[in-house]
């Protein structure tokens, strides 16, 4: 028997960078926004914002307490947006959610209907079960105590904006939590830790070829290197190494990328 594939199509220039590892979620729709709102609760993920609001990137891809949603409308554009709020520690990864059995959906699927969604307060559903852990990086301890299933039960509300009352108002997401895809994707990079050569290497992906100039400062701001990739850079995928590694220490660097007018920055977290 011929079992007919399902067709995947990239969508340019965008990268889910939030909730990477397979987490609860959810799916809404808006006719009245015409788009679709997919929720991510936690999971396992490169990378996470930190306390001071500013996107972390951690190659060792920890456990994470994020809560997220990517927005597709009618044009097929999508981005992406951190909720402000965060999950008990250690839920998300490998759990599941479940909706109550009387949720309004979209006819003849699972996904939510916003528009029907009339009080103020109202649960929608659970989270179930999952991975459980001590500490946002654990598998390199091999100990079976570091981590384990669990079984808990988590309530989901959805709860109405009391400063938007207008019944006619498309959804709103404040601008501040837009997650920072370098000038919508013009610009995006990985990282990759080699322990025998003690290297980190960089996976720059960029849209258009052209010049490229990098900066990397200490936390506290101090400038350590400055380069200009005075040759440019070819479209798609460059890869270089810097020797960022430390076996003794965790280390942070603000990594700033400036290509074709395009300005990508985060923070690097190197853990030994």
């Amino acid at each position: 028997m011929d079992l007919e594939r399902e067709k995947l199509n990239e969508v340019p220039y965008f990268h889910q960078l939030l909730n990477q590892y397979h987490s609860a979620h959810l799916s809404l729709y808006s006719y009245k926004a015409d788009a679709q709102f997919n929720v991510f609760f936690g999971g396992i993920s490169q990378y996470f914002y930190n306390d001071s609001h500013e996107l972390v990137q951690d190659p060792d891809v920890p456990f994470v307490s994020t809560v997220s949603v990517v927005e597709r409308n009618a044009a097929q554009e999508y981005r992406e947006y951190q909720i402000p709020m965060k999950l008990p520690k250690g839920i998300g990864a490998g759990t599941e959610f479940i909706p109550q059995e009387f949720m309004p959906r979209m006819e003849g699927s699972e996904v939510l209907n916003i528009e029907a969604l009339q009080s103020d307060s109202l649960l929608i559903g659970y989270l179930y079960g999952g991975i459980s852990t001590t500490a946002p990086n654990v598998f390199f301890e091999n100990d079976s105590n570091e981590s384990s299933a669990k079984s808990h039960v988590y309530s989901v509300w959805w709860k109405r904006n009391q400063t938007m009352r207008d019944p006619g108002a498309k959804l709103w997401f404040d601008e501040d939590w837009v997650v920072n895809q370098g000038n919508n994707g013009q610009i995006h990079f990985q990282t990759f830790v080699n322990t025998e050569n003690q290297k980190v290497y960089f996976v720059i992906e960029t849209a258009v070829e052209g010049p490229c100039l990098l900066r990397l400062r200490n936390m506290d701001g101090t400038l350590l290197l400055e380069h200009d990739f005075g040759g440019g850079l070819a479209a798609g995928e460059n890869i270089f190494a810097l020797p960022l590694y430390d076996a003794k220490n965790v280390k942070e660097y603000r990594v700033e990328f400036e290509s074709g007018g395009a300005v990508l920055k985060e923070i690097l977290r190197i853990n030994p």
